[in-house]
């Protein structure tokens, strides 16, 4: 029952942190008199507050309860988003953004933490893309719904459809954030008698004991420098600088990029919805669960990457280009579940593997965004191929690939040692390897997920 909520959390937040793209095909500019880089800034400001509370927000979802806190942020995120219809001029959407941002972490990087509190590792990356699918749908529901705000509601009682659009999004955040305080439970060992009977829970807690959930230190200063100091996590960032600036340029852009093919501005919203429903390649993390394979998995979706921006570029067929966006969004958006749930999987200790989360995806946004705020990939002068923006992507979805590759060499090299050592894990219990030593995933009965 806690992946449908928190799937349903995160296409919320998909939502509202996206729906400025489709604002931008209204009245948004002209009504705030967005000049020069303004409607750039916006979109950079909000990473800067992602950003900055990423690890801060890992390090407290287990101390101030999950229930809370993520009930807490989404509240003030909807608030956030409320806030940008009431904007009316660039420094109060950019003031919106930022803090719109700085409270979506709350659910972004702090529910895969929360879910391998839970879940064990060969179980772990269905769930996440579960979770980060819907932001696949959100794309859908986002073009579905600016199509009928902006179409219809438009100067409805004298509000323009962007407000519109922004307000009617914002609600439901809020709505269910005050539901998520109720509806979901923290940690199996404190479940509510309505979430799991007693003897749910006692099992419950033996799983998580055998994915080496025994932490009973909330922050422990010992694993937060040995996650800084991983290089296993620093090659999983480098997959993630290469996943972002595709999926951030994608988000935002897919709709100015289909409707810059030719198509008006209100069927750019509905044509954006195949690429994203597509997205939805749920099929790649199960079998990745099933084969406990991450990086073979990560290697295939950016190829596919890779070959939607090669026909986005070749072609000036209106098909051809479709189809590379298609295979762009197929791409792409499979690599964050799975890229996560290796970074999960492969560091022990709730505060290792909360800031191995954490610096993954903040790293990566830090890089994005000083890309994108600089360079601005996608320039409007670019239109209506786009070649510059395109072949940048390209670049970074090919060193997601060689830096997915590299992981996984390594990876199994440490994994043949430990069996050429210690010989091969009688079992797949990991509880002792938390015990007393601070060994965690360095301890010889672990072996990494590959």
């Amino acid at each position: 029952s806690i992946i449908p909520w928190v799937a349903i959390l995160y296409l919320m937040l998909s939502l509202d942190r996206n729906n400025i793209g489709n604002a931008r095909l209204g009245t948004l500019e002209a009504d705030l008199d967005l000049v020069g880089n303004d409607y750039y800034t916006a979109l950079t400001i909000f990473f800067a507050g992602y950003v900055i509370f990423h690890i801060p927000s890992n390090l407290v979802v287990k101390r101030l309860r999950p229930s809370r806190w993520i009930s807490a942020t989404m509240i003030l995120w909807g608030i956030s988003s409320i806030c940008q219809a009431a904007a009316h001029n660039a420094s109060g959407l950019i003031a919106c953004r930022f803090w719109l941002g700085a409270f979506e972490t709350g659910v972004g990087p702090s529910t895969p933490l929360f879910l391998s509190f839970w879940y064990q590792r060969e179980e772990l990356a269905t769930r996440v893309a579960i979770y980060f699918g819907t932001s696949t749908l959100a794309g859908a529901f986002s073009g579905a719904i600016a199509y009928g705000v902006l179409g219809n509601l438009s100067g409805v009682h004298g509000v323009a459809g962007w407000r519109w659009l922004f307000i009617i999004e914002a609600i439901p955040t809020i709505v269910l954030g005050l539901l998520s305080f109720f509806v979901l439970p923290d940690l199996p060992e404190n479940a509510a008698k309505w979430w799991l009977t007693e003897k749910e829970k006692k099992v419950a807690i033996m799983r998580t004991h055998i994915s080496g959930n025994t932490d009973e230190k909330a922050f422990d200063k010992h694993q937060f420098f040995a996650a800084l100091l991983d290089y296993k996590n620093w090659l999983a960032v480098i997959i993630y600088i290469g996943l972002n600036v595709a999926l951030a340029s994608y988000a935002i852009f897919a709709p100015t990029i289909i409707r810059d093919m030719g198509f008006g501005s209100l069927n750019a919203q509905l044509l954006s919805i195949p690429p994203y429903v597509a997205a939805c390649a749920l099929i790649v993390s199960w079998n990745s669960d099933r084969t406990l394979q991450r990086g073979y998995h990560i290697m295939v979706v950016t190829c596919l990457a890779i070959l939607g921006y090669i026909f986005l570029m070749s072609s000036t067929n209106v098909g051809v280009r479709y189809t590379g966006a298609i295979l762009v969004a197929c791409g792409v958006y499979p690599v964050i579940p799975l890229t996560l749930s290796w970074v999960a999987n492969n560091n022990l200790g709730h505060t290792k593997r909360g800031v191995g989360i954490a610096m993954t995806s903040m790293v990566a946004q830090v890089r994005n965004e000083s890309l994108s705020y600089h360079y601005r990939i996608y320039k409007t002068e670019d239109s209506p191929r786009y070649i510059k923006g395109h072949a940048v992507c390209l670049i970074f979805i090919c060193l997601a690939f060689i830096s997915a590759t590299l992981l996984r060499f390594l990876l199994k090299r440490e994994n043949d040692r430990r069996d050429h050592k210690y010989g091969k894990p009688d079992s797949i219990d990991l509880s002792e390897a938390q015990a007393g030593e601070r060994l965690y995933d360095k301890h010889p009965k672990f072996r990494y997920a590959l």
